[in-house]
């Protein structure tokens, strides 16, 4: 069976391509410049000619029979010896060339072997196409000679020496007797007949012939301008899609929102694109864009919160991003909204003592709120202001104090939030400050249920999450879920369907679950009575 972890996500790899295209474009047409300039103005435009020679097997007389031929060749030697220097001598001095000039033909030369057949190809490349035909020309002609000379000198040799033997034969004669005389006539015939066989294989040497004569080349081989440049473009793509990957390696952002899943062991309630919140008032995309994307996908995230609150019993959940500028706030805003136009009874409380934003968002004063319950004993339930949104109360935070820390971690928290779920609401979400920024969120995590972890996936690091987690851990904090918010690939599409007839349309309140207080509660006349 396949390891599915072992299986390559092609999906995965083509978003790597698509966010890094840049880096595969400009390495690509990099090297193709490069290339082209190589191409079109460094490098001169080069001719090659070709003549092709049949090398025939050649005469080697021996001592034990004169008349024995070769009738092999051993095309790698004979391709050796073509582009041998001794053949590039005789090249020089056929074109009356300078030893300078010798000196460099061979790196001009290539020669190389046809197919089966005994024929050596001898391919000349100069700037000049009539320099590249006749030295072409001249190799072929030049190895040709080269080979006879050296085929001729062994029958050569034979012949002088046979030359000599008859001579010294033909002087003895006189002196020979009757009997010595004839002997040495028998000598001289068969060496006269053997001399003679010399001399026909002498006229018969053909070391190789020329079947094909170098012309003039009508266009130049190189630089291939087609084969250059795809082969510069195949490795700028390399180059290029190698810069990606280590780019996406060392990029520490979360990609997707099954990344963020995976490393928060939690599911993740929704996907948020970004929109535009310039303003805390513009935030509420609920509100003020309710067909949205973004609206929609709060919905989602909403729904999802919904159904992990009711199978595990969460009522109070903490709503945090690692570092500034994760959104939190805004999600906590959103979803409250979401959840009280389900029906259900929710308190927002601000519980960011640093930089609140809860206040800002709804447009609500801050002069009391969650700072006075804890220093001076307030009755939180006093301390809850409704919104333009039905089943909807915030509690801000009101002044801020000198040791937010401090006063978050004393037992007046847990009185102030054990208080709050008397009330008997559906959902208590708190806003909290960064978990890396400060110890606030760390310190409340104990207090509450869960905590929902906001990611922005534009800004945000992964050892940022890391380490935020580890905080939360060590508090005991259980996460139970994250929002992959400011999604990158999911920018805000604008509604297509008619828009409703005005704010009251969309604002419009569903069925008020509201209970009363319970018995003994000091409502005091708050709004959640």
């Amino acid at each position: 069976m396949t390891n599915a972890q072992s299986t390559i996500d092609l999906h995965q790899y083509w978003e790597i391509i698509r966010r890094r295209k840049l880096s595969i474009i400009i390495p690509t047409l990099l090297a193709l410049g490069l290339a082209a300039a190589y191409v079109f103005v460094v490098q001169k435009p080069q001719y090659t000619a070709q003549a092709k020679v049949l090398v025939n097997p050649i005469v080697t007389p021996s001592t034990s029979n004169a008349n024995a031929k070769g009738n092999t060749v051993d095309m790698n030697t004979e391709q050796a010896v073509a582009g041998s220097g001794p053949v590039a001598l005789r090249v020089r001095k056929s074109l009356g060339l300078s030893s300078a000039n010798g000196d460099r033909l061979l790196s001009h030369l290539n020669v190389n072997v046809s197919g089966t057949a005994n024929v050596l190809q001898f391919q000349y490349t100069s700037p000049d196409p009539q320099q590249a035909g006749r030295y072409a020309n001249a190799f072929a002609l030049a190895y040709i000679a080269y080979r006879n000379s050296t085929a001729q000198a062994p029958l050569n040799a034979a012949i002088h020496d046979k030359q000599q033997k008859m001579s010294t034969l033909t002087a003895s004669l006189p002196k020979a007797g009757k009997v010595q005389r004839g002997v040495i006539v028998e000598q001289l015939r068969a060496d006269a007949n053997e001399l003679a066989q010399f001399q026909a294989d002498q006229q018969l040497v053909s070391a190789g012939t020329v079947i094909m004569t170098a012309g003039t080349p009508s266009s130049p081989s190189s630089p291939k301008v087609v084969k250059t440049l795809l082969i510069a473009g195949v490795i700028g793509l390399v180059i290029g899609l190698g810069l990606a990957l280590i780019r996406e390696a060392l990029d520490g952002r979360i990609r997707d929102a099954d990344a963020l899943e995976s490393r928060l062991r939690a599911p993740v309630l929704g996907v948020i694109p970004r929109f535009n919140a310039r303003s805390p008032e513009k935030s509420l995309a609920t509100v003020t864009d309710p067909r949205g994307a973004a609206s929609d996908a709060y919905r989602m995230a909403g729904i999802t919160l919904e159904q992990l609150a009711a199978r595990d019993g969460l009522r109070v959940i903490m709503v945090a991003s690692p570092a500034d500028g994760g959104a939190a706030s805004t999600s906590v805003a959103n979803l409250g909204v979401v959840l009280a136009q389900a029906g259900h009874r929710v308190i927002l409380v601000s519980a960011d003592l640093r930089y609140p934003t809860l206040q800002l968002i709804f447009g609500l004063s801050n002069g009391h709120g969650f700072c006075n319950a804890l220093m001076e004993g307030m009755d939180p339930e006093r301390l809850l202001k409704e919104t333009q949104v039905p089943n909807l109360y915030v509690m801000t935070s009101g002044p801020e104090p000198k040791d937010p820390a401090a006063l978050l971690a004393s037992p007046a928290a847990a009185e102030v939030l054990t208080t709050l779920r008397s009330l008997g609401p559906d959902f208590i979400l708190l806003e909290t400050p960064a978990v890396l920024s400060a110890p606030d969120a760390v310190i409340l995590s104990r207090h509450v249920e869960g905590t929902v972890i906001t990611w922005n996936a534009e800004d945000f690091k992964a050892p940022a999450l890391h380490e935020a987690q580890e905080r939360l851990e060590v508090a005991g904090a259980k996460i139970v879920g994250g929002i992959y918010a400011f999604d990158p690939r999911s920018p805000k599409q604008p509604s297509k369907r008619r828009p409703a007839a005005g704010r009251a349309q969309a604002l419009s309140a569903p069925r008020d679950t509201r209970k009363p207080a319970a018995a003994g509660s000091q409502s005091g006349g708050g709004p959640w009575a």
